[in-house]
């Protein structure tokens, strides 16, 4: 009885919570839809996790593109200022030539200077023949050319200074020019160099600018689909918030996506385990039940039982005095129990005796039973050979004429005993 109020404690226990917890029932069958929305809710959550990794990347690749394309901007308008700076330094080289040379060219003052430089190589000439010149007189044949009319005797010979000074002027200035030349063909080196070196940095700043293009598109793209995944992750999360909504969740934290079917199963899990333990204690109390019934059966028979026996006790008790009363008088002075000990062994003398018998007589049963299956067996060995038999006893009837004998008491009478055919036959073994 105390069990049975325990079980019945216990179950009480199990039903209230049964009754407290009966909307996790719908998990048995609900379950597996939500997990499954779940799972598309945390798979909805990497996605978001992902294009938030992706849009800061593509704010990134943006910062770096537009300083790449700032850079690239600053260092395009060094390029344009050295440009600038190096057609201005050309300018004023050419400005500079110009001033030095005037309105001639280089190739005009290099001509006059080439025409000095020979008419001074003829005066050096004539002045190397100044002593030829005194000597000449007048109608005789010069001793270099043969002239008989010498004008130069008749001056004086021209000096050279003059010419020396414009020489030497010639020279300073085409020195000059072209130093200014080779500076200006200096000048034209670096122009072309700073005009290269712009048109490659207005090549990267034009890359620079599609680049920071393709990042804007791509960080605008990104913040689209963010904007679309976190839409649709919020659609998700109030449908499976609603579904919940029997169980008390109300409000679904982005924190607790990935642990809630884990608390889903948890109480389903519980829920299962309860009502298995209802289960489990009616059966323990039907069983309890069972067992008073039982029990109370049994005790009603052992009652039952009791009461005969204790009926059989009294008719046994005056059997037991009637039978003394026969005892003393079946034996008189003899002693009962020396009586009833011989009178045993008589009987157990005589069973072992008729069970010795018993043995004996199965035993010889069991023998018979052999012969007699070897008796059936021998006549079906003799009918199978029987044929044979009478073959060859015609055989044998027919070969005894051949030799002599008219039957077989005949031939049996002429043989010999088998002990001489035993003595002939050791006797032939000898010989061998």
């Amino acid at each position: 009885q105390d069990k049975r109020s325990k079980a019945h404690a216990t179950l009480d226990l199990v039903e209230g919570y049964l009754k407290e917890h009966a909307q996790d029932e719908w998990l048995i069958s609900g379950l597996a839809g939500v997990e499954e929305q779940i799972g598309g809710l945390l798979s909805k959550q990497n996605e978001i996790i992902q294009k938030e990794a992706a849009q800061e990347a593509a704010t990134t690749a943006l910062e770096l593109a537009t300083k790449s394309l700032g850079d690239c901007q600053k260092q395009s308008g060094i390029r344009k200022q050295e440009l600038e700076d190096a057609l201005k330094q050309l300018q004023l080289g050419k400005d500079a030539l110009c001033q030095i040379l005037g309105d001639r060219l280089l190739r005009e003052y290099r001509t006059e200077k080439e025409t000095l430089l020979r008419e001074m190589a003829f005066l050096a000439k004539i002045a190397e023949l100044e002593d030829h010149r005194a000597k000449l007189e007048d109608g005789e044949p010069c001793p270099l050319c043969g002239a008989i009319e010498h004008p130069f005797a008749e001056g004086n010979v021209p000096v050279p200074d003059e010419t020396e000074k414009k020489i030497d002027a010639l020279s300073r200035l085409i020195s000059k020019a072209e130093d200014q030349e080779a500076a200006i063909k200096k000048l034209e080196e670096a122009e072309s160099l700073a005009r290269k070196n712009l048109t490659e940095a207005e090549k990267l700043e034009s890359s620079a600018a599609n680049d920071k293009k393709a990042a804007e598109k791509a960080l605008a793209e990104a913040k689209d689909g963010l904007v679309k995944l976190r839409a649709e992750f919020v659609e998700r999360r109030q449908a499976v918030s609603t579904k919940l909504q029997p169980l008390g969740i109300t409000d679904i934290s982005e924190t607790d996506i990935s642990s809630l079917i884990e608390t889903l199963k948890a109480r389903l899990k519980a829920w299962q385990a309860q009502v298995k333990k209802k289960a489990d204690i009616e059966k323990q109390i039907a069983d309890i039940d069972s067992e008073v019934k039982r029990l109370d059966a049994v005790i009603e028979t052992q009652s039952t039982a009791l009461t005969e026996k204790l009926e059989r006790l009294e008719t046994l008790k005056k059997e037991l005095a009637t039978g003394s009363e026969e005892r003393n008088g079946l034996y008189g002075d003899k002693i009962p129990d020396d009586e009833e000990r011989r009178l045993h062994k008589a009987i157990s003398d005589a069973e072992g005796a008729e069970k010795r018998v018993r043995e004996r007589h199965n035993e010889l049963q069991q023998k018979w039973n052999t012969a007699k299956a070897h008796v059936e067996s021998l006549k079906k060995r003799i009918d199978r050979r029987e044929p044979e038999l009478r073959r060859l006893g015609t055989e044998f009837s027919a070969g005894l004429a051949p030799v002599g004998f008219s039957n077989e008491e005949q031939f049996l009478a002429a043989i010999l005993p088998s002990e001489a055919r035993a003595e002939l036959t050791a006797a032939a073994k000898d010989l061998d």
